[in-house]
């Protein structure tokens, strides 16, 4: 080992991929033992720690060049001792002063103190929250504000964040180029408007999940205590600079919206509508979802890779704000998006209607999709014959379909142009 130039070594730990093989390698080798100190850049740590404080403190003074750490404890209860605090986080940002990418998950012990703490770190690009129960609307302003090279920013699951100033300081420099909020209960799509023009502009990835959904009263939907006249009278047009006529968000290329409620044209749906580079949607039980907006991405988003469509529950096909689709939306995309590839299409598993017809899947037919999955249909062998004449397809999925036959199998399987077909 010792006869090994330094470039070399650098390439036979890069090799280790497992950390108890880089443990090992370092019990064994000094020099594995001192190279890996300066080398090791990311490092996760958990439940495994049984003084968190001592650990991250030996950690980080360790390894000296960290600059991607994850902290997570997914299965934690009480019984297994403490987890790390606002002053180990504070130990943290004091001794990495590479610390570029940072996910905090289930960390429970850790509040505004320790978000505070995080504007230690100068270099901190990516910050990945996943529910922090004692962290509020403070403690998040006073990261975002602290930290303004930020270009990433994934929250979910605060449960205690009840103010959303610190969506102003999020979009004021216009650095965040991937943006996502999963079960945020004070943030919806009237929040979102206050990351400004800016802040959307830079945009590549964003994805929105609402927390909850409530029922339905008359004419109007809950969404977190909000109407849907409400939701539906602003458009993300309102976000605009007035400087001339330019593309919205002409770096957008990744939208996920799951369980969102607008009408054609407003709110997060406008997002799709404006942006030509889009690649990937993710349409999850979108309430309001039709075939216009179909139409519309069509016509937009003729770059469109992969789609993604789950219909909505069954009982909410009865509200006027949720019209059936049909196949009318779908051909439009097979004719339009030349370059689709994955097609996944989801039916709710209680809708005792299918919302898509085996006419949907002549966008086999007439795109080059390479990969199409179906889940939740009552009924797929319908759509079989169609799928044979495609020679382009080579994955076939299909999940959760319980009424999938040995003789649609077998017809599958006589087509040799499929190289995998996995039947779950």
């Amino acid at each position: 080992m010792d006869s090994l130039t330094d470039d070399m070594l650098a390439i036979v730990l890069g090799c280790l991929n497992r950390v108890v093989d880089r443990n090992n390698a370092g019990l064994v080798c000094r020099r594995f033992y001192d190279a890996e100190r300066v080398l090791r850049t990311e490092i996760c740590v958990g439940c495994e720690m049984n003084s968190p404080r001592s650990a991250i403190a030996a950690l980080s003074t360790r390894f000296i060049n960290l600059s991607k750490v994850k902290i997570a404890y997914p299965r934690w209860i009480s019984s297994m001792g403490n987890q790390v605090d606002d002053s180990a986080l504070k130990i943290l940002s004091q001794n990495c002063h590479q610390l570029s990418d940072l996910s905090l998950v289930f960390c429970c012990f850790i509040t505004d103190v320790g978000m505070g703490n995080l504007t230690l770190c100068k270099r901190l690009q990516s910050v990945r929250l996943n529910f922090l129960p004692c962290v509020t609307g403070r403690g998040l302003l006073s990261l975002v504000s602290g930290c303004r090279d930020l270009t990433l920013f994934h929250i979910e699951s605060l449960v205690s964040v009840r103010t959303v100033e610190w969506l102003d300081f999020l979009g004021r420099k216009g650095n965040i180029q991937s943006f996502a909020v999963k079960k945020c209960r004070c943030v919806g799509d009237l929040e979102l408007r206050r990351l400004g023009h800016r802040g959307w502009h830079n945009l590549q990835e964003f994805s929105f999940e609402v927390d909850l959904i409530h029922g339905i009263e008359g004419n109007t939907y809950g969404y977190n205590g909000r109407q849907a006249v409400l939701l539906n009278s602003w458009s993300m047009e309102d976000t605009q600079v007035d400087d001339g006529p330019q593309e919205r968000f002409p770096y957008l290329q990744t939208l996920s919206l799951t369980k969102s409620l607008s009408q054609l044209g407003t709110g997060l749906y406008s997002l799709m509508f404006q942006s030509s580079s889009l690649r990937h949607l993710r349409l999850d039980t979108c309430i309001g979802l039709s075939d216009e907006d179909l139409l519309m991405i069509a016509h937009n988003c003729s770059q469109l890779s992969s789609l993604y469509l789950r219909a909505p529950m069954g009982h909410l096909h009865l509200h006027p704000m949720n019209p059936l689709l049909s196949d009318v939306g779908l051909l439009a995309v097979a004719q339009l998006c030349s370059n689709l590839e994955t097609l996944e299409l989801s039916v709710w598993e209680f809708d005792p209607s299918p919302v898509f017809s085996s006419a949907d899947l002549e966008i086999v037919n007439n795109s080059v999709l390479d990969e199409l999955i179906i889940r939740d249909c009552d009924d797929p062998d319908a759509c079989f014959d169609t799928l044979r004449r495609c020679r382009r397809l080579r994955c076939l999925t299909v999940d959760n379909c319980p009424n999938v036959d040995r003789e649609g199998l077998v017809a599958l399987a006589d087509v040799v142009y499929y190289n995998g077909t996995r039947i779950h």
